[in-house]
C-alpha cells in the first residue's frame, strides 16, 4: 500500500553529480543558489588545534583528578592518626581517674 505522501514526480535513481542545488523561493519555484560565503569565518578554524586544547584539559583534569585523591588520602590518614590519639588518651584518662577514685579506698 502506497503512502498519501508518495511523490511520482521524485527521481529514486540518487543524486546527478552534475546536477545545480537549487532552492524554493517565496512564491514555491526552484531558484539556483547564490554564492554563500556566510562560513568564511570558520576557515581558519583548525581542528588540530580543537583537539590537542581537548586532550590537554582531558590531562589537566587527570592529573587534578591524582592530586585530589592524594590530598583526600593524606586527610583520612590524618584523621585516623588523631582518632587512634584519641582513643589512646581517654584510655589514659580513664585510668588515671580511676586510679584516683580507687586509691582511698585500697589503704
Amino acid at each position: 500500500m502506497r503512502n498519501d505522501s508518495y511523490n511520482d514526480n521524485y527521481d529514486h535513481n540518487g543524486w546527478e553529480d552534475d546536477a545545480e542545488y537549487a532552492d524554493l523561493n517565496e512564491n514555491g519555484v526552484y531558484e539556483e543558489y547564490e554564492d554563500y560565503d556566510a562560513y568564511d569565518e570558520y576557515d581558519d578554524y583548525d581542528l588540530d588545534d580543537e583537539l590537542s586544547s581537548e586532550n590537554s584539559f582531558r590531562i589537566a583534569m587527570s592529573v587534578f583528578n591524582l592530586i585530589s585523591m592524594l590530598i583526600g588520602l593524606a586527610v583520612i590518614l590524618v584523621l585516623t592518626a588523631l582518632l587512634f590519639s584519641l582513643f589512646n588518651w581517654v584510655q589514659r584518662d580513664l585510668s588515671q581517674s580511676l586510679s584516683v577514685i580507687v586509691a582511698p579506698f585500697n589503704r
